[in-house]
């Protein structure tokens, strides 16, 4: 169930973007 439609979870949303971007990232280096 997506909540990114209410002020404090878009920040969540937000939050989950950016762990996912670094761990991609991360795992790319790492490679």
């Amino acid at each position: 169930r997506p909540h990114c439609w209410t002020v404090m979870s878009t920040w969540d949303c937000v939050y989950l973007l950016l762990c996912a971007t670094l761990y991609l990232r991360v795992g790319g280096a790492q490679e």
